[in-house]
């Protein structure tokens, strides 16, 4: 494999790695700011509908204040619909189970439901009266089926403990809208990361190629070319041609390199010269010598 192809290889491999590194961490941020987000988002709504629920059992609160006998009290709250397509409601139960006001099931007022369970068989009315005998307010999730819907859903009730008639005043309004939101929410990130990811990967390949293009030229202007000149010229000079002229370019250790080649042409150069003196001073002082003796030998 050639050295060019070598170091390609090595830039592309350092390169792809920088970028998958890149990748990953980004891809890792933007996920983990999008949980951020959406856990922020989901207390934000989860804190507002508290904080309604909260209100609006406060003010059946002033309607039991100011009613002078549980008829009035009934009906007042039976009526009471809120929240979207008014399918949101006041329940009221005693601490015995009794159920005082549900207009969802209006056939289970004046009865024990003590041990009535939600889509789920979670006993929800023992569950709210065990927590509101120990701490007059707060909050029961349980899971029920909206009219007009066909599958149960979450509902978020918050219940408060009237004593004086010792009933107990739930409002609850249905999460499926909070959780449709925040799906939608979800989906709308998930996309986001989507394209920042294929953003990311183009950019990382993009990246790459003009890295590669880059260094290809450099590498070939810098180190490749000049090595191959010198090695042209280190072949020349072995076949004992001695008129090369080394003219490189390069970093400073092939300069340093073209140099010694250099060199060592002339040092070459001059002791294949001064053998060929010797040679030639030994050649004419071989056949002066013959010629004395040939001489010496006719006398």
């Amino acid at each position: 494999m050639k050295l060019s192809k070598e170091i390609n290889l090595l830039i592309v491999g350092g390169m792809a790695i920088l970028g998958i590194l890149f990748a990953a961490i980004n891809v890792y941020t933007i996920n983990k700011n999008s949980k951020a987000e959406m856990n922020h988002l989901s207390s934000l709504l989860k804190s507002e509908r508290e904080s309604k629920l909260r209100d609006l059992v406060y003010s059946a609160y002033s309607v039991l204040d100011t009613a002078n006998f549980y008829e009035p009290a009934q009906a007042a709250l039976s009526e009471m619909r809120f929240g979207k397509k008014r399918q949101n409601y006041f329940l009221v139960v005693d601490t015995d189970g009794m159920v005082w006001v549900n207009p969802v099931r209006p056939e289970s007022v004046g009865k024990v439901k003590l041990d009535m369970e939600d889509a789920a068989g979670k006993p929800y009315i023992r569950e709210i009266i065990d927590k509101a005998m120990l701490q007059s307010e707060g909050f029961v999730n349980y899971r029920e089926t909206p009219e007009g819907a066909e599958k149960p859903v979450t509902r978020m009730t918050y219940y408060k403990h009237f004593k004086e008639w010792d009933w107990i005043v739930c409002a609850g309004m249905y999460m499926d809208d909070i959780n449709r939101l925040l799906s939608a929410k979800q989906d709308e990130i998930k996309q986001s990361m989507l394209f920042r990811v294929i953003l990311i990967t183009a950019l990382v390949i993009l990246t790459v190629i003009m890295g590669i293009t880059v260094a290809t030229y450099v590498i070939s202007k810098r180190i490749i070319n000049p090595l191959v000149h010198i090695s042209d010229a280190a072949g020349r000079i072995g076949m004992g041609d001695f008129s090369n002229d080394i003219n490189v370019n390069a970093s400073t250790e092939i300069n340093q390199l073209a140099g010694s080649v250099m060199m060592m042409q002339k040092n070459l150069e001059i002791a294949i010269r001064r053998a060929k003196n010797r040679s030639s001073s030994y050649k004419n002082t071989s056949g002066a010598s013959d010629r004395i003796r040939e001489n010496e030998l006719q006398n």
